[in-house]
């Protein structure tokens, strides 16, 4: 008859050992598990979150961008422009053109013109000084991408809500046309001498 194989007690307690461990492996393994999960359902509405707020600002930026052009368009606004010289007599917004000569593009957010002067307004919902300097440079550029205002004399204007470290002032004294504006009912030009504004 075959005898039973007996075990000492080292080799069942170094069993029980390694049997312990590979159980706390994989609760160790189940816990990472649990944990990414819990971490990866975070990410997402976060993600979700973000995606609802770019949403959100998109809508909210455009409606304001749509009530600066209305504003801008008022017969109480045009009323202003005449005040300081200029009889507006057609408008445009969010105009984009390319180049006949390149690929690149060109956008205007609002434009008001008459037989001899088109002023190209650029809406923003806050400011800076960059800004300002980087609609200038564009807007040299306006009758190689707009050629039937080619003829037009063209003045920068810029239009926001905030003004960020004195920004207004330093478009004023750039020679631009600065428009204040709450996006939905406050409107108003800063005065300006005509011989100090910059044209193109």
């Amino acid at each position: 008859m075959k005898k039973h194989e007996e075990y000492s007690p080292e080799i069942i307690t170094q069993k029980q050992v390694v049997g312990r461990k590979e159980q706390e492996r994989h609760k160790e393994i189940e816990r990472y598990r649990t944990t990414a999960a819990k971490k990866m359902q975070i990410i997402q509405r976060q993600m979700s979150e973000t995606d609802r707020a770019i949403k959100d600002f998109a809508m909210r930026f455009n409606s304001i961008e749509d009530n600066f052009y209305d504003l801008l368009t008022t017969d109480s606004s045009l009323k202003l422009f005449r005040r300081i010289g200029y009889n507006i007599h057609s408008t445009g917004k969010s105009i984009v053109k390319k180049s006949k000569k390149s690929e690149e593009f060109m956008h205007l957010d609002a434009i008001l013109y008459n037989d001899t002067t088109l002023i190209a307004v650029n809406m923003e919902w806050v400011c800076h000084k960059n800004n300002i300097d980087n609609f200038l440079r564009e807007t040299k550029k306006l009758k190689s991408f707009f050629t039937e205002y080619k003829d037009k004399e063209v003045l920068p204007s810029i239009a926001a809500i905030n003004y960020e470290d004195n920004a207004d002032v330093y478009a004023h004294n750039l020679g631009l046309i600065v428009i204040r504006t709450d996006g939905y009912n406050f409107f108003s030009i800063d005065p300006c001498v005509r011989e100090t504004l910059v044209k193109f």
